[in-house]
């Protein structure tokens, strides 16, 4: 009789186990697939390499065109080899050749955003330019939200 109960305790057991690991199958396997990149927003990811002189400075190939300052520069990382050296990154104008930019030292930079906030509306191109005295080679991955 002790053996009768034990094995249908065990069996009970068991049951309980299979019955929960369906459950929580079952509900773990509902994915919601609609992606965040149907939000309606177009976006570029890009990246170029770049070895700069002193006061040298070197565009992307993409242009992008500015309207109602409705882009966002996204540096998903950027790195270079003398990191007490000063880096101008932003939008370059190609018909003013007026650029926008921000200051980076340090090396690296990763996840920063650089608004088109107040930028006349016209065609410009991400750039990097080495505002130190020293040469510097590094890379930027960046993506354009427009």
């Amino acid at each position: 009789m002790k053996r009768s109960k034990r094995f249908f305790g065990f069996a009970l057991s068991v049951a309980l186990m299979c019955s929960l690991t369906t459950a929580f199958a079952s509900q773990t396997a509902s994915v919601d697939t609609t992606s965040a990149d149907n939000d309606g927003i177009q976006r570029r990811a890009t990246s170029f390499s770049f070895q700069l002189a002193a006061n040298e400075m070197k565009q992307s190939s993409e242009t992008y065109n500015i309207q109602d300052e409705d882009a966002t520069l996204t540096i998903t990382s950027m790195t270079w080899d003398f990191g007490a050296q000063e880096l101008l990154v932003g939008w370059y104008n190609i018909d003013t050749g007026v650029d926008y930019f921000v200051r980076f030292t340090g090396g690296e930079v990763s996840d920063f955003d650089i608004s088109s906030y107040r930028l006349p509306d016209g065609d410009y191109r991400v750039y990097v330019k080495n505002n130190g005295t020293r040469a510097v080679t590094g890379t930027i991955r960046y993506n354009v939200s427009q």
